[in-house]
């Protein structure tokens, strides 16, 4: 198996690259300690348990240093390789690129210095000339980050929302596939999405409004049987329906418990919003619907999901 290779063309402008890593890197403790793990003495690739224990990071920490893997990743900032089954395993692995580790002293000292950062010279902050023109570019979207979370009384939609006050009593003899077909029917998407277990997302469509213009959404819904509050942890099998979700090229992510929602589901959303906006240089849009705002849908829809209209 060929190792990868990073693609930083050194050709291009290397403060502008610099200053978008450093951005990327970050304060976030769990980003610094996964990077400083893998830019270590070791040399061997290591999976996110290898990387964990250098870090000496708590097991509880994993879908963070799940998603700090994943951002440091996209970005080159380190180098991640897929399972190799010559080293037994299934995982993926992640190594030093030869690029970062040269500028890494650098790289950290732009992080720690948000003034020294900004104001670093690039070829964007030069004026132009013909010499300039004729040297390759490398433009890092980082230097962007457009998120808002925004609620389900805020999408056009579901307007209707907004006159329904929110109630505590619970509904019941709803099932997740009855709640997703009610969206569909309120949105007017009329495509089947059948439910199997490589999907990323329970719902895809570009019928949804916001702002007065259609979006393309991509939602996850939770069957009302679970019980408790909804987090990272019980996202999935493996924990991993946050970042399946986003996997789909979408501008508005939506999330639906039928309970309360945890902060840390909210963290890791705008987390994994963040790192999309920066990809694909966008505005991201994500919205967590709670029990509440479940039960405030149905009462402003009840004939979309089968129920008599109330007088």
């Amino acid at each position: 198996m060929h190792k990868p290779v990073s693609v930083i063309d050194d050709h291009a402008n290397v403060e502008e690259t610099l200053q978008s890593m450093a951005r990327v890197l970050g304060t976030d403790k769990v980003r610094r300690a996964v990077f400083n793990a893998v830019y270590g003495r070791h040399r061997k690739p290591a999976h996110i348990g290898r990387i964990m224990e250098i870090a000496g990071i708590d097991g509880n920490q994993k879908q963070q240093v799940r998603n700090a893997l994943s951002v440091l990743s996209s970005n080159k900032v380190i180098v991640k390789s897929p399972p190799d089954s010559k080293r037994d395993s299934k995982l993926n692995h992640y190594e030093k690129s030869e690029w970062v580790n040269a500028r890494k002293k650098k790289i950290l000292d732009l992080a720690d210095n948000k003034e020294k950062r900004e104001t670093l010279p690039t070829k964007r902050k030069r004026n132009s000339s013909p010499e300039a023109d004729m040297v390759t570019k490398i433009t890092y979207v980082g230097a962007r980050i457009r998120v808002s979370e925004i609620t389900i009384d805020d999408i056009d939609s579901f307007k209707s929302v907004n006159r329904i006050e929110p109630r505590s009593s619970s509904l019941k003899g709803i099932s997740e596939d009855e709640f997703k077909k009610g969206i569909q029917s309120i949105i007017g998407e009329e495509a089947i999405f059948k439910d199997w277990g490589g999907e990323k997302s329970d719902l895809l469509s570009t019928r949804v409004r916001l702002n007065g213009k259609r979006i393309g959404a991509a939602f996850a819904f939770k069957g009302p049987g679970q019980a408790g509050a909804l987090t990272p942890a019980r996202m999935g099998k493996n924990g991993d329906q946050a970042l399946r979700l986003f996997e789909e090229i979408a501008n508005l992510y939506v999330i639906q418990h039928w309970r309360e929602i945890a902060q840390s589901v909210r963290v890791l959303i705008h987390s994994l919003a963040v790192t999309h906006s920066v990809m694909r240089n966008t505005e991201i849009h994500f919205c967590l619907i709670d029990g509440q705002d479940s039960l405030r849908i149905v009462d402003a829809y009840r004939s979309h999901f089968g129920f008599p209209a109330t007088a």
